[in-house]
């Protein structure tokens, strides 16, 4: 008998604030593999990539992939390159702590809305989701609440 459980991928956002005119800075998945890093320069010529990729390198507990674009179109791009090509509606699902849940959530619908004023299709269409902010709010008994307790949580 095969084993029918999803594998989950972790996804998160930055923005450059919560006003309409915000931009996605950074886009990251972590995986069974590694780690996918996605960062919007917004055309700053002086990023060290190199730098970058070894900063991220020594914090990968595997593969750690670093992509650089100019602008948040391309980030979104390079989002939807990712999910359609390493994910599988049959064998992953994304997760996020507070990312999408009935009534609010932040990553999902931010992407989702800037995808649409983009012009670009939602990457995301047959991925099962799973928000953890429910699962730490039910067995988090020591009251920690920021991201860093939240990660120590899980």
């Amino acid at each position: 008998m095969s084993d029918s459980r999803l594998t989950p991928v972790a996804f998160d956002i930055e923005t450059s604030g919560f006003d309409a005119d915000a931009v996605i800075t950074v886009a990251g998945f972590a995986h069974g593999l590694g780690e996918s890093l996605i960062l919007n320069t917004g055309g700053h010529s002086k990023v060290d990539r190199n730098t970058l990729v070894r900063a991220l390198d020594e914090e990968s507990t595997g593969t750690a992939q670093l992509d650089v674009v100019d602008d948040e179109g391309e980030l979104l791009e390079a989002v939807a390159s990712f999910v359609t090509n390493q994910l599988d509606g049959d064998t992953h699902y994304v997760t996020a702590f507070n990312g999408e849940t009935w009534n609010g959530g932040f990553d999902l619908p931010f992407c989702r809305t800037r995808f649409l004023q983009h012009g670009l299709r939602w990457p995301f269409g047959d991925i099962a989701y799973a928000d953890m902010i429910q699962v730490v709010d039910r067995f988090n008994t020591q009251d920690q609440t920021d991201l860093v307790g939240v990660y120590d949580v899980l």
